[in-house]
């Protein structure tokens, strides 16, 4: 996070009122912002929060209105709005191999966990086979989806959508 808003802060002083500039304000004003997207609108600048904390909207909001009152041009309008969650469930079968370990779909469902805490951004889905190959570690002889739509193969987010790991079902199918 440190990193992406020093690139970030370097990108924003090309000039005030760029996309990069209030990407920075958004992300510099709260802890609670894990990302932040800006779109351009007739009259001014509409800028989407992915909040980690969905408890204090209006004062992570607020701080933002602060954060970029300091540096916007004259006669732009800022509109400011919470990311909505796309919720993605993953049902699968595993099979193992004769070496995997008893605990494998446990480990699996923890490390699926992690990947997409890393890898979930604003207005990009993960697709199925991101899901696949997070799944398809040592161990693993083979993956069966239960449902055609969980996970879905692709989705469509919008620019003001996050992608939100709702629930993991692996079921332990034995060995292969």
């Amino acid at each position: 996070r440190y990193r992406q808003r020093l690139l970030l802060r370097i990108a924003a002083m090309a000039g005030n009122g760029t996309a990069e500039q209030y990407r920075f304000a958004a992300l510099s004003a709260s802890l609670n912002i894990k990302d932040a997207s800006i779109t351009r609108l007739n009259n001014g600048v509409h800028i989407v929060l992915w909040l980690i904390d969905n408890a204090s909207t209006e004062a992570t909001k607020s701080a933002v209105v602060q954060a970029i009152s300091v540096n916007k041009p004259l006669g732009v309008d800022v509109t400011i709005s919470p990311a909505r969650p796309f919720p993605v469930l993953v049902q699968a079968k595993i099979w193992r191999t004769s070496s995997a370990p008893a605990n494998l779909v446990a480990q699996l469902a923890e490390n699926l966990q992690q990947a997409w805490a890393q890898q979930a951004e604003l207005g990009k889905c993960l697709p199925r086979s991101w899901i696949t190959a997070q799944l398809h570690k040592q161990g693993v002889a083979r993956i069966e989806y239960l449902q055609e739509q969980a996970p879905p193969e692709f989705s469509l987010l919008a620019a003001d959508q996050y992608p939100e790991l709702s629930a993991i079902e692996l079921i332990d199918a034995g060995q292969a």
